[in-house]
């Protein structure tokens, strides 16, 4: 099992309350979703993404597997760390310091573009 820091917990817990409250997931898929991250963050090699590929420039493709669990946490950490204060910003509780025309992001579950909402 991994440890993660508070701030982690603390924007992850805001993250997943924003999802819940918008029904983005279920409480039931919320549950599946921590054991999956819980999964991902643990060491060892990645199984999460194995087989998968990334595209990159002029249509290489790479592997998609991040078998470093400290890069795993990062990622999923940073990716927390910018969902939260964007939930923050937009609930007003501090002053706006990313743009909101943004709309696109890599996630660290799959390395690939996905939609904001």
């Amino acid at each position: 099992m991994a440890t993660v820091t508070r701030k982690f917990r603390d924007d992850f817990d805001s993250w997943a309350s924003d999802r819940l409250a918008k029904a983005v997931f279920t409480p039931g898929e919320m549950d599946e979703f921590k054991d999956l991250l819980r999964r991902d963050l643990a060491p060892g090699t990645d199984h999460l993404r194995a087989g998968l590929v990334v595209i990159i420039a002029a249509g290489v493709e790479v592997p998609a597997t991040i078998d470093d669990h400290e890069e795993r946490y990062r990622l999923w950490a940073d990716y927390f760390s910018i969902e939260a204060e964007s939930i923050r910003n937009l609930k007003g509780e501090t002053p706006m310091t990313v743009p909101l025309f943004i709309v696109f992001e890599m996630t660290p579950l799959t390395g690939a573009l996905c939609v904001l909402t």
